[in-house]
């Protein structure tokens, strides 16, 4: 099976299907024969972080190439939905370039390096206004021939637009489809022990360990935190709590908050 007939069979069970339907289904598929920048335990695992509805909606604007506007807060998984929106391209052999706004020199010369593929810019509201100017002009006056342009933010474009803070062609611009807006981790209750477990299995292989069990007490510490940090935060707290949990179940003592909880 090649990678355009994988990704179409996953996404029409994702759509049509439950979770657990979703994981038989990729058990029965065979992995893509071309490269992939993400594993297949990567791409549940990315699923999990952007939420069914998410992933959902990345299924149906995959192939269409305009440009795509992310927003969250910092922690949310915005690169790695972008790295996603690159992965349902369908294009084997298309690049991807990830750039960080708020640590750019010189913007035209960043544009001028992309190639056919998925160009990404990360915190794009770290751009001034001459800045999105010129990004304008190299995305729709042939600058970037064969990209698609992904922009990430974790403030609204719109407020930003409305106060002149922000280019209103840019903005306009990016909303020629909907945005993809990831919720906070706080919003997803139910999803904050499954990504836990997932976590803890995926660090524990890191660190040569058999995947700890969590106990009813630590779940009951990570499900009442408010996550300001979100996934990210999660994260870090899971690598945490596998090691110090040695070879044991991870205890509430073995979950070490960052911040209270208001």
């Amino acid at each position: 099976m090649d990678r355009r007939g994988f990704f179409q069979r996953l996404g029409a069970v994702v759509a049509a299907g439950t979770v657990s339907q979703r994981g038989e289904a990729e058990q029965r598929l065979d992995p893509p024969a071309a490269p992939r920048l993400l594993s297949l335990d990567e791409l549940r695992y990315a699923r999990m972080v952007i939420g069914d509805w998410g992933w959902r909606f990345m299924l149906g604007v995959a192939r269409v190439r305009g440009p795509v506007l992310i927003t969250g807060e910092p922690g949310t998984g915005r690169t790695l939905a972008a790295r996603l929106f690159h992965e349902m391209s369908f294009e084997e052999d298309a690049s991807l370039l990830i750039v960080d706004c708020s640590r750019l020199v010189d913007i035209r010369r960043t544009c001028s390096s992309a190639t056919r593929g998925t160009f990404v810019l990360e915190n794009v509201t770290s751009l001034n206004l001459s800045e999105q100017t010129q990004v304008v002009e190299a995305m729709w006056h042939k600058s970037l021939p064969g990209c698609r342009v992904v922009c990430t933010a974790s403030t609204s474009l719109r407020d930003l637009a409305e106060a002149g803070l922000f280019s209103e062609e840019l903005y306009y611009r990016m909303n020629l489809l909907p945005p993809l807006e990831l919720d906070a981790l706080r919003e997803r209750p139910k999803a904050i022990l499954p990504l836990a477990e997932h976590m803890a299995t995926r660090e524990a292989a890191v660190q040569n360990k058999v995947a700890p069990h969590i106990t009813p007490q630590a779940a009951d510490v990570l499900r009442r935190h408010r996550w300001p940090g979100n996934v990210r935060e999660l994260e870090r707290v899971m690598a945490r709590a596998v090691g110090r949990a040695q070879h044991n179940p991870i205890r509430a003592s073995d979950v070490i908050l960052e911040s209270r909880s208001a």
